[in-house]
C-alpha cells in the first residue's frame, strides 16, 4: 500500500468513524509526518466554539429520551447500578478543558462538564480483579479503558461541553471524555459500562487498531488538559 493510497484510507475511514485510532492497521507503519499532523490548540489552550466542533460517528445518530435513557453498570462490581439521567446530574461533577485528538488532523479542545467515572466505579464497587472497563454506545459501539485509566480523576463522563447541554451529535446524554487518548476511545451516547478481568478490544481494536489508543506525545502537554 503506497502512501498516498494509505492516506486516502485513513481520511476515508475518519469521515466514517470519527476519532479512528492513529495505529490503522497492525503491522503498519505510519508515516512519523503524517503521525503527528495537526495543529492542536494554541498555547495555552483555547476552547473551540461549539460550531466549529468536529462530529463524527458510524452514520447513526440514536434518538435518546433522557427521561427514559439508563446507564447500566455490570460485571465484577458489588452492586450493579441502573442510573437515570438526574442520578448522574446529582453526582459530584467537575469541569475541565480536554483536547480531543484524531490522527488524521481533526482536532479541537472543549470545556466538559460530567461525573468522574471513578465515583460511578466506586459507588458500584468495582473488583479488586478488574482489568478493563468496558463502555458500550446506544449505537452498538464499544471500546474500552484500562481500569487504572478510569480511575484518573480527569477521566469523566460528560454531559456539557461548553457550559451547555451535550448535543446529540456530540454524544447525548453521555460521552466519554479521556485526557491523552485518541478519539475512538472517547464512546458517545453511553449506556453501558461493564467491569471486567480482561483486554477488551472493541469496535476499532478488535479491527486492528490500537488497543491502547494513546495520544502521541508530541501532541501532549500540561496546557492542554487542565481543570476549571
Amino acid at each position: 500500500m503506497n502512501y498516498m493510497k494509505y492516506f486516502l484510507f485513513l481520511l476515508l475511514a475518519s469521515l466514517l468513524t470519527g476519532c479512528i485510532g492513529q495505529q490503522p492497521e497492525k503491522g503498519v507503519e505510519v508515516n512519523p509526518e503524517y503521525q503527528e499532523q495537526g495543529s492542536g490548540p494554541a498555547e495555552p489552550a483555547e476552547i473551540t466554539p461549539l460550531e466549529d466542533f468536529f462530529v463524527v460517528d458510524l452514520g447513526i445518530k440514536p434518538e435518546i429520551d433522557a427521561t427514559q435513557w439508563t446507564l447500566e453498570v455490570t460485571g465484577l462490581v458489588n452492586t450493579p447500578l441502573s442510573l437515570t439521567y438526574d442520578d448522574i446530574l446529582s453526582f459530584p461533577s467537575v469541569t475541565q478543558v480536554t483536547y480531543l485528538y484524531c490522527v488524521t488532523g481533526l482536532d479541537a479542545t472543549g470545556e466538559w462538564t460530567g461525573v468522574p467515572v471513578k465515583y460511578i466505579l466506586e459507588k458500584a464497587g468495582y473488583s479488586e480483579k478488574a482489568v478493563s472497563v468496558i463502555f458500550y454506545a446506544a449505537d452498538d459501539y464499544s471500546s474500552s479503558i484500562t481500569i487504572e485509566k478510569a480511575l484518573e480523576e480527569d477521566t469523566i463522563l460528560a454531559y456539557k461541553i461548553n457550559g451547555v447541554t451535550l448535543p446529540l451529535g456530540h454524544g447525548y446524554p453521555l460521552r466519554l471524555v479521556v485526557p491523552d487518548k485518541v478519539g475512538y476511545k472517547w464512546v458517545k451516547w453511553v449506556v453501558q459500562i461493564e467491569v471486567v478481568d480482561y483486554d477488551y478490544e472493541g469496535y476499532w481494536e478488535s479491527r486492528g487498531y490500537s488497543n491502547a489508543g494513546d495520544v502521541p506525545e508530541s501532541m501532549r502537554g500540561p496546557d492542554r488538559n487542565s481543570p476549571r
